[in-house]
C-alpha cells in the first residue's frame, strides 16, 4: 500500500515538473518570438489603411496592407482583422497609418480576431514603405521592431523571485510594517526600441518552417 503511494507521489511529482519546464518564460527575445509563433495562425507585417467601427452589431474591423507575410496571408495584398467593439470603449487600440508586426490567434467561430501575448509590436524607423510589395528582407532592414513588452516576459523570467519581508505582528496598538516587494524594474524610457524588422522576421519565418516539419 505505502509502494503504491509513494509511486503515485513520484509520478504526480514528475508529472508537475513537466507541466513547470513546458510552461517556464523564455529565456531570450528570440526565445519569447519562436512561442509567439507556435501559437499564431497569422504573421505579418503592414500598415492599417481602413477601420470600420460597427458597434451596434458588437464588432470592428481593420484592415492592413501587408507589407511583410510570414503565416496565413498573402505578400502585397490585405488583411481584415474583426474585433469585438468592446476593446475599442476607451482609447482605440488601433488607428490608421499605424506599421506594425501583428501575430494573431486563428479566428474564433463567429470570425473575430485577437492577438497572442504581445502580437501587437509598433514598426519604427525608415524602411520599406508599407503599402509596396517587398520581396526581399534588405528591403526592410532600417525599420525596428519595438519588442519592448516582449523584452518584460523575458525580463521576468531572469529576474530573482521577489523577496516578501514577513509582517511584524501588531503590539499595542502597533501597526505592522508595510510589507516591500523586491522584483525587476523595467524603464521603457531608457529601453531601446529594437532589432531590425528584417531579423525578427527572419526568426519567425524559421519558426513557422520548423513548425511545419
Amino acid at each position: 500500500m505505502v509502494g503504491r503511494f509513494g509511486l503515485g507521489l513520484a509520478l504526480g511529482l514528475v508529472l508537475c515538473g513537466s507541466v513547470v519546464a513546458q510552461t517556464a518564460p523564455p529565456a531570450t527575445t528570440d526565445a519569447a518570438l519562436v512561442e509567439m509563433a507556435g501559437q499564431a495562425g497569422v504573421i505579418f507585417a503592414g500598415t492599417v489603411i481602413s477601420i470600420d467601427r460597427a458597434d451596434d452589431l458588437g464588432y470592428v474591423d481593420i484592415r492592413f496592407q501587408v507589407e511583410r507575410a510570414v503565416l496565413g496571408v498573402r505578400p502585397g495584398g490585405t488583411y481584415a482583422m474583426r474585433e469585438w467593439a468592446g476593446l475599442w470603449r476607451g482609447a482605440p487600440p488601433f488607428h490608421v497609418g499605424q506599421r506594425l508586426l501583428v501575430m494573431l490567434r486563428e479566428k474564433s467561430a463567429n470570425g473575430l480576431s485577437s492577438p497572442v501575448a504581445s502580437g501587437v509590436m509598433p514598426i519604427v524607423g525608415a524602411g520599406a514603405p508599407a503599402a509596396a510589395k517587398v520581396e526581399d528582407a534588405a528591403a526592410a532592414q532600417d525599420a525596428a521592431v519595438d519588442l519592448r513588452w516582449v523584452g518584460t516576459r523575458v525580463a521576468a523570467s531572469a529576474a530573482p523571485v521577489p523577496v516578501v519581508p514577513a509582517p511584524v505582528v501588531p503590539v499595542s496598538g502597533v501597526g505592522m510594517k508595510p510589507l516591500a516587494l523586491q522584483g525587476p524594474v523595467v524603464s521603457f524610457e531608457t529601453a531601446s526600441a529594437g532589432p531590425a524588422l528584417s531579423s525578427v522576421l527572419n526568426v519567425l519565418q524559421a519558426a513557422v518552417n520548423h513548425g511545419r516539419r
